[in-house]
């Protein structure tokens, strides 16, 4: 007689996951089919029958977990926004303490949103899409916002413009090396683009420092 635990032919049987497992587990299947089917397919040709394709699931599951396309967007946006911001955070950690010499960290940066084909498509859709726009605004501006703050731990004023206002010089800085992640890939070479983070960073050290670690 067998064990109800332990099947002799099968080996132990694993713990049967709870509803709420199968749920989140189902999410983030739904979440990353989401992301490579923007990456594929574009935005345009991103559809909840396409979605649970790329999932390998019924059409009727992910309005089972999401009530519209929207919403399954906005979480796949908040999921990719996430790893930038992690990664981001990772990145200055990584880094020494001149902010001049920060090439690679920036470099980094760029890779990871101007690869990132989904969140490209994301953003390029909202500008014709009213009501996207409205769903990814919000989830964009915490990316900012939670940049920033991190941004803060590891960056200062420098001496001679300590009447300047860290934040808006950093959010500057951020809108500048967002603009070359949208275009860099039409640069002739690496070097080009390289020349260009390197001007950047000196026209910012004036104003920015690392902070004493």
């Amino acid at each position: 007689m067998t064990d109800p635990v332990t099947d002799s032919a099968s080996g132990p049987k694993a713990p049967r996951r709870t509803q709420a497992q199968r749920s989140r587990s189902m999410q983030s299947r739904l979440l990353d089919a989401t992301i490579e089917c923007l990456s594929v397919e574009g935005y345009a040709g991103t559809t909840i029958g396409k979605i649970a394709k790329y999932a390998q699931t019924s059409n009727g599951t992910p309005l089972h977990h999401y009530p519209n396309k929207a919403a399954i967007i906005e979480a796949a946006a908040e999921k990719l926004i996430g790893e930038i911001s992690h990664n981001t955070a990772k990145m200055f950690e990584a880094s020494n303490n001149e902010f001049v010499d920060g090439l690679e960290e920036v470099k980094k940066f760029i890779g990871d949103f101007s690869h990132n084909n989904a969140l490209m498509e994301i953003l390029q859709a909202s500008k014709r899409d009213d009501a996207l726009r409205t769903v990814i605004q919000p989830v964009f501006m915490r990316m900012g916002q939670d940049i920033l703050k991190k941004s803060e731990r590891w960056f200062d004023v420098t001496e001679k413009n300590q009447d300047k206002d860290l934040r808006e010089i950093l959010t500057i800085f951020q809108w500048v090396i967002r603009g070359m992640a949208f275009d860099s890939h039409l640069l002739e070479d690496d070097k080009t683009r390289d020349a260009a983070i390197k001007m950047i960073l000196r026209m910012f050290s004036d104003y920015l420092k690392k902070r004493d670690s």
